[in-house]
C-alpha cells in the first residue's frame, strides 16, 4: 500500500512540469507571411536581397495588427515590409534579426516570388534555402515577379488588408474559376527543376498602376495582377506565356479545372463554358530518331452567351464545337511553339522519351533542351456542347427577324 502512495505523489508531483516545452507565445512572434528574393550588387559584388512580409500578433486574441479595423473609409494596414541584403540568402534573413524585437515565424508563409532577375540567373540556391527549413510548407505558392519581388510586395492591396492574402487568393479563386492562371507550389517548382525530362512553370506577379483609391484601401499609388506564366529551362527564366496561352497549355496539361473562352461563329461572338477537360499525350520515335508528340485534348461545356447564333439545331452546336475545336488548337500550338522556341519542357515530353526508349534518352539526355526545340507536336481538340442553357433561341428585339 505504501508503495501505490508513494508512486501517486511521484506522478501528482509531475504534473505541474507537463506542458509544451517549445512552446512560444503569440506576442513574442514576428510571423512572416510572404518573402521575395531578389538578387542585387553592393559595388561589383553581388547579393542577395530578401524581403519579407511580417505581421506582429497582439496579445487579447485581437489577431495581427489589432484587428485590422477600418479607419477613414479603409482597411487599416496590418504588416510591415523589411529588406535585407547578404551574400547568401541565409546570412540576408539573419540580418532581418537585429531589426526586429520578436522571434520570426516562418509556418505560415502562403507566397514566395521570385524576382525576374535572379530566376534569369537561377533559382537553384533559393530553392535549397526553401526547401531545407521545416517551417516553410511544401505547398507554399511559387511566383515569379515582372522587376523586383521587392517592388511588388510595397505595392498596395486593393481588397485585402494584408498582401499576401491577397496574392494567395488570387492564385486559388482563379485557378478554380478560370484556366488564365497556373499554379505551382514550392514541392512541385523544386522536383521539375531538378528532375531530367520536364521543366517548371510559375505564375507571374505584375505591377499595375492604381487609378484610383479602392473602396477597402485607402491609399492610392500601385497594384498587381497575377497574369501569365513563367518558364524555366533547368532552373533558369527562359520565357513567358500570355493569359490566352496559359488556357492553352493548362488545358494541354489536363490541368484545368474550368474556364470559358469566346469564338466567332457566323459573325457572332459566341462564349463558350468548359469544364473537367481531358488529354492524353504520347510520343512517337520514328527509325531516325525524331521525336513527335500527340496531344489529345477533349473538353465538354455550355453555351453561356450566344448573340444572334441559333444553338438550337445540330448544326448550330456543330458550327459552335468546330469554332471552339479550332480557337484551342491555335492556342495550344501557339504556346507549345513558344516553350519550344525557350527550350522549356513543361509539358514533360522529356520524360515520355524516356519511358518509350531508355537507351536512346541516355544519349539526347544531356542536350535535351536543344532536342526539346526540334520536337514536332500534333494537336488535336474535341469539344461538345452538352447544355445551351434554358433558352433554345438567342434574345431578339421584336423587329429583328
Amino acid at each position: 500500500m505504501s508503495r501505490l502512495v508513494a508512486l501517486a505523489l511521484v506522478v501528482l508531483s509531475l504534473i505541474p512540469l507537463a506542458g509544451c516545452w517549445s512552446r512560444r507565445e503569440t506576442e513574442s512572434l514576428a510571423v512572416i507571411t510572404a518573402i521575395g528574393i531578389d538578387t542585387a550588387f553592393q559595388g561589383e559584388k553581388k547579393v542577395y536581397r530578401v524581403t519579407k512580409v511580417v505581421l506582429a500578433p497582439k496579445p487579447g486574441g485581437g489577431g495581427p495588427g489589432g484587428g485590422g479595423g477600418r479607419q477613414g473609409g479603409g482597411a487599416k494596414r496590418e504588416y510591415s515590409v523589411l529588406t535585407t541584403e547578404g551574400p547568401t540568402i541565409e546570412e540576408a534573413c539573419r540580418r532581418l534579426a537585429v531589426r526586429l524585437s520578436r522571434i520570426t515565424f516562418l509556418d505560415q508563409i502562403r507566397v514566395v516570388l521570385f524576382g525576374e532577375e535572379m530566376s534569369k540567373e537561377g533559382v537553384s540556391e533559393a530553392l535549397d534555402f526553401l526547401t531545407r527549413y521545416q517551417d516553410i510548407r511544401l505547398r507554399t505558392t511559387v511566383m515569379v515577379t515582372r522587376g523586383q519581388a521587392e517592388t511588388m510586395l510595397r505595392s498596395n492591396p486593393e481588397f485585402e488588408s494584408e498582401i499576401s492574402r491577397e496574392i494567395k487568393g488570387f492564385v486559388d479563386n482563379a485557378a478554380e474559376t478560370t484556366a488564365k492562371i497556373a499554379e505551382s507550389n514550392l514541392e512541385e517548382f523544386t522536383e521539375r527543376v531538378i528532375t531530367p525530362g520536364e521543366d517548371a512553370f510559375a505564375p507571374v506577379l505584375e505591377r499595375v498602376p492604381l487609378k484610383k483609391k479602392s473602396s477597402v484601401m485607402a491609399e492610392s499609388g500601385e497594384t498587381f495582377l497575377v497574369k501569365g506564366m513563367a518558364m524555366f529551362s533547368s532552373d533558369k527564366l527562359a520565357g513567358w506565356l500570355n493569359e490566352r496561352e496559359v488556357r492553352g497549355i493548362w488545358l494541354a496539361m489536363g490541368k484545368a479545372k474550368q474556364g470559358d473562352l469566346s469564338v466567332e461563329v457566323n459573325g457572332n461572338t459566341v462564349s463558350y463554358v468548359f469544364s473537367k477537360p481531358k488529354e492524353k499525350l504520347r510520343v512517337r520515335i520514328d527509325d531516325e530518331q525524331n521525336v513527335t508528340a500527340m496531344l489529345n485534348v477533349r473538353v465538354s461545356g455550355g453555351v453561356a452567351e450566344s448573340q444572334s447564333q441559333a444553338v438550337n439545331t445540330q448544326e448550330g452546336l456543330a458550327n459552335v464545337e468546330k469554332a471552339v475545336n479550332a480557337e484551342l488548337e491555335g492556342v495550344i500550338r501557339s504556346a507549345l511553339e513558344k516553350s519550344k522556341a525557350a527550350g522549356s519542357d513543361i509539358m514533360g515530353v522529356g520524360r515520355l522519351v524516356e519511358r518509350e526508349d531508355k537507351a536512346l534518352w541516355n544519349q539526347i539526355r544531356a542536350q535535351w533542351p536543344q532536342r526539346y526545340r526540334q520536337v514536332e507536336f500534333e494537336v488535336k481538340v474535341e469539344s461538345k456542347v452538352e447544355r445551351i442553357g434554358l433558352k433554345n433561341k438567342p434574345v431578339q428585339g421584336k423587329l429583328l427577324k
